[in-house]
């Protein structure tokens, strides 16, 4: 009888976090264990492996944690495929989320915003009707028919949504809403907040995400309001007023290699606030991504790359973390309740269940795409929803499994491909992601059981 081979596992993540330690996880099989550096360096020199390498109790734990395996290279792809595959059509079935572009009208002209303002065929000037509003909740239902669960919250997203002229038929959606059981939440300027008091609370718009790109001066040139006044003071004071309406805030700080310097002071400024002992209120570090390709070269120079933008430290040793993508809450998450680590199948809801409705009455899959006809999806006039069935497959038909060079990688499980709006232009770069929340986890001592030395 011919005995089986085993090899080191083609998915198995290793991040050194002492002189002598090191975190392994695995990309499939859930398994994450402290191991001492000698096991790590006797994976990475060896080939094949038997009981002569390790002893057998070593051996057999290694094998049912999946970092030996007996699967060739080859089947270990078609198995996180077959996982791939599963965990989108889980997603698919479960609940679906959904998001009203309630305007394309914006009082901002932000110089790195990433929407168009207009198509070849109409001009994305528009604001939604009671009309199309009734229409959306009539598609919701219809979406909703065969979910396991439903959906509770909706997105409300611009343009700039929360515009002073937008207060009748902002109110009108959140009536109609919470009549049928749904909360919002609203990503905003926060320039116009303080027109919208009568719908800011628990039981209605309960949570925003709201921009400050750094202290006052700098912030004021990235955040520029249409007539030119300064929108600094007014967006902070705004924050404030959102906090004693009880509702959750979270300061979206897009970084770039212009005000990465500022994050600690601005953090600062929040502590001066009291904003900061306010437990519904956080920070959000994301990377500033650019869309212009025709920028100059010294200006495109002025953007993180995404690695550069995991290994600054002072994005990395931010004391609200950054934008990891949930990464280092998934992992602490699994660690603190003893659950495998969580994976998925694609990157995010706009590949499984996620419906943008905009004022036109067209379905997009996901907000960075909204207006562009080609990544329209179907629309909704009429009481009836009608697919463009090239583009919904193109979106919906798609997980980390289509993409050969994702299926290779350790960690696509873990990031699930990457977003379909921007993959063309960038990785996630999602080990990086991983050492520093594995790191930052062991630093805080959270990581406290040692499987095995």
């Amino acid at each position: 009888m011919t005995r089986k081979q085993y090899r080191k596992s083609s998915y198995v993540i290793s991040v050194q976090v002492d002189t002598d330690k090191y975190v392994m996880l695995h990309g499939y099989s859930g398994a994450m264990d402290i191991v001492d550096k000698n096991m790590v360096l006797d994976l990475e020199r060896h080939t094949f492996f038997d009981e002569t390498v390790f002893d057998k109790e070593t051996f057999d734990v290694l094998c049912k944690r999946g970092y030996l395996t007996s699967r060739t290279e080859q089947e270990e792809r078609l198995y996180v495929c077959r996982m791939a595959k599963a965990l989108r059509q889980k997603d698919s079935i479960v609940c679906s989320a959904f998001t009203f572009m309630v305007s394309y009208n914006c009082n901002f002209k932000c110089p790195y915003c990433f929407e168009q303002k207009g198509t070849a065929n109409e001009p994305l000037m528009a604001t939604m009707s009671k009309q199309c509003v009734d229409a959306c909740f009539e598609a919701m239902e219809e979406l909703q028919q065969n979910k396991l669960k439903r959906s509770t919250k909706i997105a409300l997203f611009g343009g700039e949504p929360l515009l002073k002229e937008n207060v009748p038929i902002v109110e009108y959606i959140v009536n109609e809403g919470v009549k049928r059981g749904y909360k919002f939440y609203a990503v905003t300027n926060g320039y116009d907040l303080d027109s919208f008091e009568n719908v800011l609370s628990p039981e209605r718009i309960c949570s925003l995400q709201v921009t400050i790109d750094g202290m006052e001066i700098l912030h004021n040139s990235k955040r520029v309001h249409k007539t030119g006044y300064p929108t600094f003071a007014k967006t902070i004071s705004n924050i404030g007023l959102a906090l004693r309406h009880g509702i959750f805030v979270t300061v979206r700080f897009n970084a770039d290699k212009t005000n990465a310097e500022q994050l600690v002071e601005l953090k600062r400024y929040f502590d001066e606030l009291g904003y900061t002992k306010n437990r519904k209120f956080t920070i959000d570090v994301a990377r500033l991504v650019n869309y212009d390709e025709k920028l100059e070269p010294s200006q495109k120079n002025l953007f993180f790359t995404q690695k550069e933008f995991i290994q600054d430290a002072r994005i990395s040793n931010f004391e609200y973390g950054c934008h990891d993508y949930s990464t280092y809450d998934k992992i602490w998450y699994s660690i603190k309740n003893k659950t495998p680590l969580p994976y998925k199948g694609t990157f995010c809801g706009a590949q499984t269940s996620s419906y943008v409705f905009d004022p036109f009455y067209k379905i997009y899959p996901c907000w960075e795409v909204v207006g562009n006809s080609v990544h329209q999806i179907g629309s909704f006039m009429g009481g009836k929803i009608l697919w463009n069935k090239d583009v919904f497959s193109k979106w919906k038909n798609v997980d980390v499994a289509s993409f050969d060079e994702c299926l290779l990688c350790e960690c696509a499980l873990f990031c699930g491909g990457g977003c379909l709006a921007k993959s063309k232009i960038h990785c996630t770069q999602m080990k990086g992601f991983i050492e520093n929340a594995i790191r930052k986890i062991y630093k805080q001592k959270f990581i406290k059981t040692k499987n095995y030395e």
